[in-house]
Parts: C-alpha cells; structure tokens; sequence
C-alpha cells in the first residue's frame, strides 16, 4: 500500500505496484545475511521514501521562540524538504543497485524501477523549487535586462537547482560560486543603507532561508560579515580602483617579501642558516610596480606565459625526454642490458 504513493506525482496502478512487490521480495532473502548488507540498506532506503511521503517535517526553533516572545510557532513544518528527503533517498538507493545479492533480472528490473522512480522526483523537485528561487532572485533585484542576462539568469537558477538535486541542500557558498560563474552582473552598492541592509548576494541568502527553510542553510554570522565588509571593495567604483591599482600589486608586493622575510629569519634562528634581509620599502617598491604591470598589461602577461612555456618545454627535454631518447638508444639499450 505505501509503494501507491511512491512516484507521487500519480498513482501507480496495479500491474506497476505488482512488480515492485515482486522485486522487492526478491531482495527479502539477501538481507538476511550478513549486518547491514547493500539488500538491508536499499530495502530501508525505500522504507525512508515511504515514511518521508507520508510524513511532515518539523523543525523546533526554541531561540526563534523565545526572541519573538512567543509569537512565532515554536514548532514549524518545512513542507519542502519532503520532496528534497525523498528524491535523496531515491539516489541513495539507486547507488546500492551494484551491490545487490540478486539475479540478474531482478537487479535489471529493480534498476529500472529506482532509476525512473528518482527520475520523477528529480522533476518534481525542480517543478517545485524552481519558481521559489526564480521569484527570489528577482525580488532581490537580480533580475535581468538583456539577452545575455537573461541566459546568465536562467544559468543561475539552474546551477542552484543542481546543487540542491545533488547535495540535498544549499548554501550562501553555493550561491555565491554560482554568481560568480555567470554572467549576470550585479550592481554597484546605491548607498550606506544597502550596505547595513546587505547586497544582493546577503538578501538573496536571507530571502532563501526564508522561503527554503531546510532546504537552504543561511552562511554563518562571520561569513555574511565578510561578504559585507568585502563589499566595499569590489561593489563600489573608489574600493575597485584601490584594489585594482594599490592593494594587489603593492600589498601583495608587501606580503611575499614580508612573508620571505620572516621565512629566512625563522631559519637562521632555528638552522643558522644565513642572515638574509629580504624586505625593505625599495624593494617593496620595485616589486609592486612589477605586479602592476603583470595585472595591467596584458601583452606583458602575454610574454611572460609564453616565456614559462618556453622554459617549461626546455626543462622537460633536458630532464625527461633527452635522457629516456638516451636510454632507449639502440647502443645504450644493449649495453645496458648487457652482462657487464
């Protein structure tokens, strides 16, 4: 009776229900033998899609509770994460398929079964998931404007499904490796009161926690921070061109010789090893207008990757290639394979 729920998006009939029934006593036999054999884990697999359809998941928020005094409900459903529990345990149980102690028809048929049965609940997960995340990007003001945005768009939310299909959950990591990837382009901060109310990236992580609770973990305190303090770095046009222009070429010029600096005297105090002064402020100087030029320039970027190839191409003829063309040399190759 609970296999008639299974693919929820429509009963199974009799004929479909019969042949899980029969399969599925097939694999009765096996899980007897052994502790927790892949038969068992499939068998309970399944038992979790039955229980999961039929059940609704809770979560007891005591601090939420207690913060809004009581108005808030101190037990609220997650009706998402039903269908998220279910198309896992599907997957879940579609791995142990290899593992089985079946014949083979039976394992062929019960491939089918599962492989179809998490097919749907894939789809139903997205049916279902898909317009929440497309309504919250675009109320956080991610929406896009032109053609290339739009794919960019489309791109983004489907990323965000696939993380959830394949992970069971999302995360403001996810969210923000998937803007990252695409070509959506964000909009600079308007102002003082976006920065304390969070850009787009910090009110698409609140509005999903709230829309996809369960489903979306919200970033921990000290990761939203970071994304708002990062922000006036790369979301406004003075923190860009202070980047640009002064904190990589001359701060990372300031942190790798700092860093050699501090590397060398740790060894002439530990090995006695020789006294080096690596860092002073006109090398600093002349190591960040270096880096300027690399980050500026791309026909300097151009020479240099090109020269690290030609020396790479060399260093492996004169390591590798030059001497194994040595060895197999028919001469060297007989005497080194000779008695002597």
């Amino acid at each position: 009776a609970q296999l008639k729920g299974m693919t929820y998006s429509r009963k199974l009939d009799d004929a479909e229900a019969l042949r899980w029934r029969d399969r599925l006593l097939a694999v009765l036999p096996g899980a007897t033998e052994g502790f927790w054999n892949a038969n068992l884990r499939l068998l309970y697999d399944l038992q979790n899609v039955c229980v999961d359809h039929e059940r609704e998941v809770y979560r007891v928020d005591l601090w939420r509770w207690m913060l809004s005094g009581g108005t808030r409900s101190l037990k609220r459903p997650l009706p998402q994460m039903r269908t998220v529990l279910i198309a896992k345990h599907l997957r879940s149980a579609s791995r142990r398929l290899g593992a089985l102690r079946v014949d083979r028809e039976t394992r062929s048929a019960l491939t089918e079964l599962l492989h179809y049965a998490a097919e749907r609940a894939e789809e139903l997960l997205r049916e279902r998931l898909q317009p929440i995340v497309v309504e919250t990007l675009q109320t956080v003001g991610a929406a896009p404007k032109t053609v290339v945005e739009r794919v960019a768009f489309h791109k983004l939310s489907a990323e965000l499904l696939d993380s959830v299909v394949q992970r069971g959950f999302l995360t403001l990591g996810h969210v923000r490796d998937a803007f990252s990837r695409g070509q959506l382009k964000l909009a600079d901060l308007s102002g003082p009161q976006e920065f304390l109310q969070g850009d787009v990236l910090l009110r698409t992580d609140r509005e999903l926690g709230n829309r996809l609770e369960g489903v979306y973990q919200r970033g921990p305190f000290y990761l939203r921070w970071l994304q708002r303090t990062t922000s006036l770095a790369f979301a406004t046009p003075a923190g860009r061109f202070i980047t640009k222009f002064l904190l990589m070429p001359f701060g990372g010029a300031f942190i790798g010789l700092k860093g050699l600096h501090y590397l060398f005297e740790e060894g002439h105090a530990l090995f006695g090893t020789p006294h080096v002064h690596v860092y002073n402020p006109e090398r600093m100087l002349a190591l960040g207008l270096v880096l300027f030029v690399i980050l500026h320039g791309p026909g300097v970027r151009e020479i240099l990757w090109t020269t690290f190839k030609v020396l790479w191409k060399g260093l492996t003829f004169l390591l590798f290639e030059a001497p194994r063309a040595l060895y197999e040399f028919p001469p060297v190759a007989w005497l080194v394979r000779s008695l002597p």
